[in-house]
This record gives C-alpha cells, structure tokens and sequence, in this order.
C-alpha cells in the first residue's frame, strides 16, 4: 500500500509528489516575454547612451579646463607622462610608440619601446613642458598634446623614429 502525502487541499501518492507541471506557455506568454525581453534590451541601450554622453561631457570638461606651461612631468613609456606631483596620465594623441616590457608581443617592440621611453624620459628630464588637452582616453588617461621647447613631443619620437603616427588603431611592431 503507497503512503499518502498531502499536499495543499489534495492528497498525492508518494510517485506523484516530485511529478513537475507539462503545461505548455500560451502564444501570449511567449509573445509577453519576447516584449519583455525587448523592452529590457531598449532600456539597456538608453543607460548606455546616457553613461556615453555622460563620459564625453567629463572629457569635454578636462579638455575645457586652462592648458598648463611650465609642467613637470615624467616618462611612462614611449607616448604616455605623468605630471610629477599630480599624478594626472597624459597620453600623446599624435602617435604609436612601441610596448614595453610584458605587454611587448616581440624582443623587437620591447627593445623599440624601451628606447622610445629612453628618448621620451631624455626630453622631458628637469624641463617645464605645455600641455594642450583635448579629452580622455578609454583608459581614463587624459589626452594632450605636450610640447617641450615649443616643439611637439609626439612629432620628435616619430622623427627620431621611435613611434609611428596614430591612424587610429595600434599596428604591429614585430
């Protein structure tokens, strides 16, 4: 005899308890989710739109803020200083010097890269340079335009043949 378990106002064999529902969704419920689903998607993208322009108007606003003569700043790498007592990353928006160290894909982008850092670090050494900001980079860094001695630092690692011009996204060095 199989023992009798109730369950809410009707009692259920043993073998029936774990039995799920088969019941199949409506046309509606499928048609309700899928414009669930769209509605969410739609919302997703507006958030995303909203935190986009929300971006371009901070970098908008650093690009707004006085551009700075007599700076310090200190090599990062090939196109990449840092103001000395500020700590704000600059990143030169005109070129495409080679990696360094882990992130270098070959012994020749390391070795390129390691001069173009030497070069950038010989320019800068002890001398005031003027920054020109236009915005921010997708790593938050900001971009600027650094001359030293009236001369641009990004067009003096290109002619010294350490960088390449940026065309926008990064090409191979090996």
């Amino acid at each position: 005899m199989s023992r009798i378990i109730p369950f809410g106002n009707h009692a259920r064999s043993a073998s029936q308890k774990s039995r799920p529902s088969r019941r199949r969704s409506s046309g509606f419920a499928r048609w309700r989710d899928a414009a669930a689903a769209v509605a969410l998607g739609a919302l997703a993208l507006i958030g995303l739109t909203a935190i986009t322009n929300i971006d371009r108007g901070f970098a908008q606003a650093v690009a707004a803020r006085d551009d700075r003569a007599g700076v310090r700043v200190r090599a990062i790498d090939g196109d990449t200083v840092a103001v000395i007592g500020g700590g704000e990353r600059i990143r030169l928006p005109n070129i495409d010097a080679p990696e360094t160290g882990d992130r270098a894909r070959c012994a020749a982008e390391r070795q390129t890269g390691a001069e173009a850092t030497a070069f950038v670090r010989a320019a800068v050494a002890g001398k005031p340079v003027s920054l020109r900001r236009i915005g921010l980079d997708r790593y938050g860094r900001t971009l600027a335009y650094v001359s030293v001695d009236g001369r641009d630092l990004g067009d003096a690692v290109i002619a010294a043949g350490l960088a390449r011009r940026w065309s926008g996204r990064r090409t191979s060095w090996c």
